[in-house]
């Protein structure tokens, strides 16, 4: 499993390619391949049906299973894609976008949450977006379901909260004996080209409670979780 902290934008097919190709440099093509992006740079603006569509071309290109998230006019959604290009899951973000600022997404507070699953070789794996992992019941919806590697693209920033949000993370997977993996980017770029550095966030959480998180602003996190 690879976790990636490098920023990418779901309407860059060329660049998000030379991004998986590095992160899978020195992988095994015929052993299961599992790529998990943070929170897009940006890209949404082209609608849901392309940043799939350019996601399951890519995935099949790399024969990778690949996981991430975009944010569209309408919130935030999280996917997983197959090495076949196949969309496995589609996971909207549940909860008010709190590190990003609440007021400037929508959330999925009144909408059913599916909690799905998807079967993959090592583990069944389920997909929360964002803060949605730090929240118990979300979580334990997920593992009531089967989910025995949560995956979870975000994006984090420095602030008062975000030491809990950690710890929180890494609760959740103690709690509830599952595997959790959060992607958060190492920048995130501003219009007119500005980069804001952001904290190292990406981490893999064992049910021991025992994180490997990234030391700083690498460009992935190459795991094999213990399922």
């Amino acid at each position: 499993m690879i976790i990636v902290q490098e920023p990418w934008n779901a309407a860059d097919s060329g660049s998000l390619a030379a991004l998986l190709r590095a992160a899978l440099d020195g992988c095994d093509p015929d052993e299961p391949r599992l790529v998990l992006l943070p929170l897009a740079d940006g890209g949404g603006e082209t609608g849901e049906p392309a940043c799939l569509a350019l996601l399951g071309r890519v995935a099949r290109e790399q024969r990778a299973w690949l996981a991430g998230a975009v944010r569209y006019a309408a919130g935030s959604v999280g996917f997983l894609v197959d090495p076949q290009g196949e969309a496995l899951l589609r996971t909207p973000k549940i909860l008010p976008d709190l590190a990003e600022g609440y007021a400037d997404t929508p959330s999925a507070l009144a909408e059913p949450a599916a909690f799905a699953v998807a079967r993959l070789p090592f583990a069944q794996v389920a997909l929360l977006v964002g803060e949605d992992a730090t929240a118990a019941h979300l979580v334990r919806a997920a593992m009531w379901r089967g989910a025995e590697l949560l995956l979870n693209p975000s994006r984090e920033y420095g602030d008062e909260q975000f030491g809990i949000r950690q710890q929180a993370r890494m609760a959740r997977a103690y709690e509830n004996h599952l595997c959790l993996a959060t992607a958060s980017p190492r920048v995130r770029r501003h219009a007119g080209g500005f980069e804001e550095r952001l904290p190292p966030a990406s981490a893999l959480y064992d049910e021991w409670a025992l994180p490997t998180r990234a030391a700083g602003d690498e460009s992935f996190l190459r795991l094999a979780p213990d399922i």
